[in-house]
């Protein structure tokens, strides 16, 4: 039931362009034959409290697309360490961050997934089945998440994992190996990005 004027403008604009849509992909369907969407075979699973998401998030999941993964951002619903903004406020921030991205959505947040819980993680891996998954994150979250020192199954995900310029050398590479059982990769933002933290 429509309660004000905006609803009902809303629900027209919404029906509208969903209306085009249709008649887009139905023309390009009878002028050009099926609709070919390329299935990425490498996920890259990006948790994290994003609060709030920055161009430094942002220019890490545009990094990690152009390697040739299909990036999914998890935005945690509460964190009892940090007092975030709520839940919506942050997700919006990334939908309108990422709207114009291709290959990077937004992790549903009905399958909460905490990289604590070996059960998650087993549950992530299933959703995936069939694709290669890693987990992207910061040196700091490797070093310093508990998840890494409780998690089997966590341990043995392959990880993306990006440094910061004082990150860089070998006590963190050491302290990364400790932690982790599976194949890791290192990674790097340009030196002006680096620098950007939310």
């Amino acid at each position: 039931m429509l309660t004000t004027k905006d609803d009902g403008f809303t629900y027209l604009s919404n029906a509208y362009s969903l209306n085009q849509i249709y008649k887009c992909i139905t023309e390009y369907q009878l002028t050009h034959g099926e609709i070919k969407v390329p299935n990425q075979d490498r996920i890259a699973f990006f948790p994290g409290t994003f609060d709030p998401f920055s161009s430094g998030h942002l220019a890490i999941c545009r990094d990690v697309r152009n390697m040739g993964y299909e990036v999914y951002i998890s935005i945690d619903e509460f964190s009892w360490s940090k007092k975030p903004l709520p839940y919506l406020t942050r997700e919006k921030i990334v939908e309108m961050s990422i709207s114009s991205e291709r290959n990077i959505y937004i992790f549903p947040s009905d399958i909460p997934i905490n990289i604590s819980n070996e059960q998650n993680i087993r549950t992530l891996t299933r959703l995936f089945e069939g694709h290669e998954i890693s987990l992207l994150v910061g040196a700091d979250v490797v070093e310093n998440a508990s998840a890494y020192r409780l998690n089997e199954t966590l341990k043995k995900l392959p990880h993306l994992i990006y440094l910061r310029h004082a990150q860089m050398g070998e006590k963190t590479e050491k302290k990364i190996r400790e932690r982790l059982t599976g194949p890791y990769e290192l990674l790097a933002l340009d030196m002006d990005l680096q620098f950007i933290s939310s």
